[in-house]
C-alpha cells in the first residue's frame, strides 16, 4: 500500500494556477479538513491492511501520518514552482462534539458503525488507537513544519475552524491571499463568504472548485436563480434539514420547495443574517409574524421556529464562532486558547535533518523518503 493513497485529495496543477488566475492574488493559503481529505482510510482494504499491520507489534502502522507529509510535500513543491507563499491549515477532530450534542442529543447519532468489515471489537479498537495515535503524531509533527498548522479539537466539531480562522484569526492574510478549502462537507460552503475563497470538492469523479456564485446550485443541484448570498445558507440549511448530521428539517419542506420560498424567509428575517444570528442570542423569535403569509409552506416554517432555530445552533459557523470568541462556559475559552496559540505558534523546526533524525528515532526511518523531508522544509533552508 502506497501511503499516498491514504490522503488522496490531490488537485491536478491547473486547478490551483485557474483559481490563482482569477483571484490574482500571489499568496495561497489551504484550509485542509484532514479526515474528510483521507478518503480511502475507511475502506475495507485500508482498514484492514491497517489492523493487520499493527496487530502483535510495539509499533503501529504509522501509514495514515506519513500520508499527510506526503501531502504537505505536495502543495510545497507546487508553490516552490509558482514562487507564491503557502500557508496550511489541517483541522480535524476527536471525540463527539459537546456543544452539538448539548444542543441535540442525537446529532450525528446515525453514523455509528454496526458492521466495521467483519471485524472483531479487540481489531475494531486497536484500529481506533492506531488512528488516534497518528492523529496525535500529525498533530505534533505538523505544527513543526514551516508555515503549516494543524488544530486537533477534543470534543467539539473542528468544522468551522477554517471559517474562524479567515474571519477572526488572520483576516488581512485571507484578504490579500488565494483562500481554498479542501472538503466534501456542504457545510463548509459557509466558508464561500468572499470572492476569494474558494471549496475544491472532490467525491470520486466528480470534481470542481466551488465559489459564491456554484454553492447553492452544487447543494441544490438546480439553479435556485436566488439573490441571496453565502451568509443565507445555513438557514436554508436549517429549514431543509441534514440527515447525514441527524437533524430534521420543517416537515414538508425540502430541496425542492425551499426555491420557492426563501425569498421571503428573508423578508421574515428582516433581510438580515446577522439580525437572526441577534435574536437567537437575545432569546428573541427570528421571524416577523407581522406579515400576512399565504403560502403553506412559509407557515409550516414559521410554526417551526423552534426547529430552525434549534438547527441553526448546529449548522452555522458563526454561531459556533460566537459559542467560543464568547469564552463561556470554561470549554469554550480553553477551545479558543487552543486555536489562537497553535495558530501563532512560531516554534518551527529549521532544518530538515532534524525531522528526519526524529522519525528515524521514532522507527520510522526508512518508510517516507530524503526528498519528500526536504521538501517540507522548502524556502526555509
Amino acid at each position: 500500500m502506497s501511503v499516498a493513497q491514504l490522503c488522496n485529495y490531490y488537485p491536478k496543477y491547473s486547478y490551483l494556477d485557474d483559481v490563482l488566475s482569477v483571484t490574482k492574488k500571489n499568496q495561497l493559503n489551504l484550509f485542509i479538513d484532514l479526515k474528510g481529505c483521507m478518503q480511502s482510510l475507511f475502506q475495507e482494504w485500508a482498514v484492514k491492511q491497517i489492523v493487520f499491520q499493527s496487530e502483535g507489534t510495539q509499533v503501529a502502522d504509522s501509514s495514515p501520518f506519513l500520508s499527510v507529509l506526503e501531502f504537505i510535500s505536495f502543495h510545497k513543491i507546487y508553490c516552490q514552482k509558482r514562487d507564491i507563499p503557502l500557508k496550511m491549515y489541517i483541522f480535524l477532530e476527536s471525540g463527539k462534539s459537546s456543544y452539538h450534542k448539548d444542543v441535540h442529543k442525537d446529532y450525528k447519532a446515525n453514523r455509528a458503525t454496526s458492521d466495521f468489515f467483519g471485524l472483531d471489537d479487540g481489531q475494531r479498537d486497536l484500529f481506533t488507537k492506531v488512528l488516534d495515535k497518528n492523529y496525535q503524531i500529525v498533530s505534533n509533527v505538523g505544527n513543526k513544519i514551516p508555515d503549516v498548522t494543524v488544530i486537533r479539537l477534543k470534543y467539539l466539531e473542528a468544522d468551522f475552524v477554517p471559517y474562524y480562522i479567515m474571519k477572526y484569526a488572520i483576516p488581512e492574510s485571507v484578504a490579500e491571499s488565494t483562500n481554498i478549502v479542501y472538503s466534501t462537507d456542504k457545510d463548509m460552503l459557509q466558508c464561500l463568504y468572499a470572492d476569494n475563497i474558494f471549496q475544491f470538492y472532490r467525491h470520486y469523479k466528480k470534481i470542481v472548485m466551488l465559489d459564491q456564485k456554484t454553492a447553492y446550485t452544487h447543494f441544490l443541484k438546480y439553479d435556485p436563480g436566488w439573490d441571496l448570498g453565502i451568509e443565507w445558507f445555513p438557514m436554508v440549511l436549517s429549514i431543509i434539514g441534514d440527515d447525514a448530521d441527524g437533524f430534521k428539517g420543517v416537515h414538508g419542506v425540502g430541496l425542492k420547495t425551499i426555491r420557492n420560498v426563501m425569498d421571503e424567509v428573508k423578508i421574515l428575517c428582516g433581510g438580515s443574517m446577522q439580525q437572526v444570528y441577534d435574536n437567537i442570542h437575545n432569546k428573541k423569535p427570528i421571524f416577523d409574524t407581522k406579515y400576512d403569509v399565504k403560502s403553506t409552506p412559509l407557515k409550516k416554517i414559521l410554526k417551526s421556529e423552534d426547529i430552525v432555530v434549534r438547527n441553526l445552533k448546529l449548522a452555522s459557523y458563526q454561531l459556533l464562532c460566537d459559542y467560543v470568541n464568547n469564552g463561556y462556559p470554561l470549554a469554550a475559552a480553553e477551545f479558543k486558547k487552543q486555536m489562537d496559540d497553535t495558530i501563532s505558534n512560531t516554534n518551527k523546526m529549521t532544518k530538515a535533518v532534524v525531522l528526519y533524525n526524529a522519525l528515524n528515532n521514532a522507527g520510522m526511518g526508512g518508510i517516507i523518503s530524503e526528498s519528500t523531508i526536504s521538501n517540507l522544509f522548502i524556502g526555509h533552508e
